[in-house]
């Protein structure tokens, strides 16, 4: 009747991972073995003999189990000593007799000889929560169907692949397009790939997802939510008290100096957090041509022709800077709240609403703007691949000599192999560097990947609008809409074109890759106008328009997931508008989608540099591609006799200080070609030729001249390309739009020289209200002359003031000497050189 009491040396609670039936992450040999449909899994316990031990137990306990060597070493003759038991047969077990359970006597094995050497005595509890109700491991508590990273257009590649846990993933998401120059897999061995990945738990650590969510994400979303919020204010008219951080009445400032959400955003909030979402400098300008009277009075006009284009600065998340995303230091001290700063909501204060989160090192090879961005993303989704084949092929090999020696041992180590062969030992230091690498690749990708749809969400906000504004204009041009183009629109998308000005080097850059990746994803826009007299219900997520006589309300609506996802922009327009002027192609809410371009060449002295292998510098100075100063002799091109005269009295504008960077003339003739494939397609879509069903598509008469000028493009500074390119959307009844870093200064020189090109192809008889194609030669010099009286005595030395508080273009001598013919300002009209970031001659800072 002697018992023996048991004393608990060790006590360790812990909470195993409980997989039901169909679960993914379960082992598919194991499914339906298990009557209670749970699977908890095995607990594998691993022992050392440690000799030198003052325990009592002497190695005399172990004699025949130690090697003496010459040298008096004495080793352990066993392999790992290993001992295994399955929690299954004791989850919600009941207790015995109102006593405590019995102990298990855990077998232990030497794995090396299939020995037991004897057994461990251990108590075994194992319950699931009360109530607790079956999950899957890939289940979510919220879609990521209506998540950030999904809503912009995104898929998730390393998530679907298997990798867990799925963060912004779902299971009936369908499968992601193919990366380009991927070749398709076969599906047997995908699905049994992404099996294999299921089984390996998860691959985003715990120790990322506690630095990651609360100093990047929840700094984030609280920044979106803080948006949403002020926005919503302006709409509803809240914001007749605002004041700044000094006190001042936001409506008392001028407007270049009010740093808060209102219809006009100025080209100097480019760093205003708050203002990510809405495109700035935005105008439309119109040249409209009226015949007069006969005795000239002009007391009878009619309008006769029409030009307009939309300007605006560059759709770039600029506040967010090129330098890309960090990863976050994965510190479990750190303050989930201290990337957050307290701010009033919907206060329209200019006040930034975050603070830099604590982040590690950068990304490799992740910076810039978003076309580079996501080029990276592509090479990061292949790391993760790459890594976790490396990691399914060791683990393979692992289970190969496994079974390839279970044959050698005897009946007694076969039974304890049997168990172990589903699972891979911790302490195989292969294959836990290979783990190691997979969840660091996937957590580059993660940060990456959230970064891109944060970045996305701004630029493709802007674009948005800039794009709507495009096509009301053109919707409320009654001659274009008599020539039939909307038809055309309905069948084949709205064509618009959007004409870059920007340089390829420094910051610039950016803005130009920002503005490829936010302009791309107008692809996913239709627009549908709806006839709204205000006797219907309004919906809750329409968003009113208090300030149009025309236009009552927007409302936006998505389908799909990831890269097919959709965007519905519904207008309610006002019934006498609609019924007189929206074309019957247009009715019963008929989507038009976009379909967007761009074109961009750079005009200035910084382009200049990068075209001749050089780098300008925030003061001037010129550098070769390798950094060193050119010699000091006379340039003609410069314009100067030495480069102490450039480097002293030539400055560059203060707020281009800090744009300095390696030049990339490359990514200029790849986005112009790219616009002129998809205009060459829309061109034999709408206007075929004998061609026109080819695969290789040839270059449409329309566009000879444009296919040209690209090609003569490489390595100078050739504005045709936007030239021919504008041309061509008009005759194509699209719609253009004109930009630069702020949508004021070199978008102006653009824009009057379009007008002046326009009124004179007109009256010298090359315009007519048709789809003609012809155009009459005329005298540059006259465009140059007209274009020139447009920008001392038009609006855009106003939209100037409007921007900066200076009725004056932000260029000086210098860069003036480096633009094309077409484009230079008349010197009248320049700002003159900066020093300290203000003019010589009177105070006020102009941002280039």
């Amino acid at each position: 009747d002697k018992r023996v009491i048991f004393h608990s040396s060790v006590s360790i609670p812990f909470h195993p991972l409980v997989l039901y039936e169909n679960d993914p992450a379960l082992i598919p040999t194991l499914r339906n073995t298990q009557p209670g449909g749970k699977y908890v899994g095995t607990i594998r316990l691993e022992f050392r003999i440690d000799f030198n031990s003052e325990a009592a137990i002497t190695q005399d306990t172990y004699t025949g189990h130690v090697s003496t060597s010459s040298a008096g070493i004495q080793t352990p003759m066993f392999g790992k000593l290993e001992g295994y038991i399955d929690i299954e047969a004791f989850l919600n077990a009941p207790e015995k007799g109102g006593s405590k359970d019995a102990p298990i006597h855990c077998p232990v094995y030497d794995t090396k000889t299939g020995t037991q050497i004897g057994s461990v005595a251990m108590m075994m509890h194992a319950r699931t929560l009360d109530g607790l109700t079956p999950t899957l491991k890939s289940q979510r508590i919220t879609s990521a169907s209506n998540g950030l990273v999904s809503l912009v257009g995104m898929d998730t590649y390393g998530e679907q692949s298997g990798a867990s846990p799925p963060l912004d993933y779902d299971l009936s998401h369908p499968k992601p397009p193919l990366l380009e120059n991927e070749a398709p897999k076969d599906e047997v061995t995908e699905q049994r790939r992404k099996v294999q990945l299921e089984t390996m738990d998860h691959f985003i650590k715990p120790s990322y997802l506690a630095a990651h969510l609360p100093s990047v994400q929840k700094a984030d979303v609280f920044e979106l939510d803080h948006r949403y919020s002020s926005y919503l204010r302006v709409i509803q008219g809240q914001v007749a008290q605002d004041k700044n951080d000094e006190g001042v009445l936001l409506s008392e400032l001028p407007v270049y100096k009010r740093m808060a959400p209102r219809p006009f955003r100025p080209s100097s909030s480019r760093s205003e957090v708050l203002l990510r979402g809405i495109p700035f400098n935005v105008h439309v300008q119109t040249l409209t041509v009226h015949s007069l009277d006969e005795e000239g009075s002009g007391s009878v006009m009619t309008p006769m022709a029409l030009f307009h284009s939309v300007t605006h600065g560059a759709p770039s998340d600029h506040a967010r800077g090129f330098s890309g995303p960090n990863m976050p230091l994965l510190s479990h001290n750190a303050n989930p709240n201290a990337a957050l700063v307290a701010s009033e909501p919907g206060s329209g204060n200019s006040a930034n609403t975050t603070v830099p989160a604590p982040t590690g090192p950068s990304i490799k090879g992740a910076s810039g703007g978003l076309r580079r961005l996501e080029m990276g993303r592509k090479t990061a989704v292949k790391s993760v691949r790459d890594a976790q084949d490396a990691l399914i092929a060791a683990v393979t090999n692992h289970f190969i000599a496994k079974n390839k020696a279970v044959t050698s041992l005897t009946p007694e180590a076969q039974a304890c192999a049997m168990k172990t062969r589903r699972h891979v030992p911790p302490n195989d230091i292969n294959i836990a560097c290979l783990r190691q690498n997979v969840t660091s690749a996937t957590g580059r990708l993660h940060a990456l990947t959230w970064d891109i749809a944060m970045r996305r969400s701004s630029c493709f906000s802007q674009a948005l609008g800039i794009a709507i504004t495009s096509y009301l204009t053109s919707l409320s041009d009654a001659s274009r809409v008599q020539a039939g183009w909307a038809d055309l629109w309905v069948r084949h998308g709205y064509l618009i074109t959007f004409e870059g000005l920007l340089s390829a080097a420094g910051k610039e850059l950016g803005m130009i890759e920002d503005a490829s990746g936010g302009i791309g994803m107008l692809k996913m826009v239709s627009v549908v106008l709806i006839s709204d007299d205000g006797s219907t219900t309004a919906a809750v997520d329409r968003v009113p328009v208090p300030h149009s006589p025309y236009v009552r309300w927007i409302q936006v609506s998505t389908s799909g997931v990831g890269s097919r996802t959709q965007y519905r922009f519904e207008v309610g327009l006002d019934p006498g508008y609609y019924n007189q002027r929206v074309p019957a192609p247009l009715l019963n809410q008929t989507p038009v989608r976009f379909y967007p371009l761009l074109y961009q060449v750079g005009v200035d002295i910084r382009q200049w540099g990068a075209n001749q292998g050089r780098k300008i510098s925030s003061s001037g100075g010129t550098s070769s591609a390798g950094g060193k100063s050119p010699p000091r002799s006379s340039s003609p091109e410069l314009g100067v006799s030495s480069s102490k005269d450039v480097d002293e009295e030539n400055m560059l504008e203060a707020d281009d200080a800090d744009e300095d960077g390696i030049p990339d003339n490359d990514v200029l003739i790849a986005l112009n070609i790219e616009a002129y494939r998809g205009m060459n397609a829309y061109a034999h879509a709408i206007s075929p030729t004998g061609n026109s069903n080819v695969e290789q598509l040839p270059v449409h008469p329309l566009l000879t001249k444009l296919y040209e000028a690209i090609r003569a493009s490489a390595g100078k500074m050739e504005h045709s390309v936007l030239d021919h390119a504008a041309t061509a959307c008009a005759r194509l009844g699209g719609g253009s739009t004109i930009f630069c870093k702020s949508g004021k200064d070199r978008t102006a020189m653009q824009v009057t020289f379009k007008a002046a090109q326009y009124i004179n192809r007109y009256m010298e008889g090359g315009l007519t209200q048709s789809n003609d194609t012809t155009s009459s030669p005329i005298m540059t010099s006259k465009i140059y002359a007209d274009a020139a009286l447009m920008r001392i005595h038009g609006t855009r030395l106003p939209i100037c003031d409007k921007n900066v508080g200076q009725s004056k273009y932000a260029f000086n001598s210098l860069q003036s000497k480096f633009m094309p013919d077409a484009l230079k300002p008349p010197p009248s009209t320049l700002a003159g050189f900066l020093k300290g970031g203000r003019v010589f001659s009177r105070e006020g800072g102009i941002e280039s």
